[in-house]
């Protein structure tokens, strides 16, 4: 289960699920023991960067900070503080979500 879950914020942070229809879907108590996996992940790499780049990939995906805070089992003023220090790297993932999506589409009618 938990392979599922990590594949799936794999694919959110990609650009290739709707990040909020597929954690719904989810038991909480999954979405808190992975949150926790990746916190303990992040922290053991001895690195904010990992924590910093989820939120501002989860953010170019479209989803609202205090969800991002929920999902993550993070302040939303943590979430806030990075959207805000980190507007052009936000920018670059809407770009790169953007493209991959229209390669995507354009695969797909072939």
């Amino acid at each position: 289960m938990t392979a599922n879950l990590n594949r799936s914020f794999g694919k959110i942070i990609n650009g290739e699920l709707t990040a909020v229809e597929k954690i719904a879907q989810l038991p909480p108590e999954i979405v808190l023991r992975t949150c926790d996996s990746y916190r303990e992940y992040g922290e053991a790499r001895g690195r904010e960067e990992y924590q910093q780049e989820a939120i501002c990939r989860l953010l170019a995906n479209g989803m609202p900070a205090d969800e991002i805070a929920i999902v993550l089992c993070v302040k939303a003023d943590i979430v806030k503080d990075i959207a805000s220090h980190n507007r052009e790297l936000i920018t670059k993932y809407v770009g790169q979500l953007k493209g991959r999506r229209y390669r995507k589409t354009r695969e797909q009618n072939r």
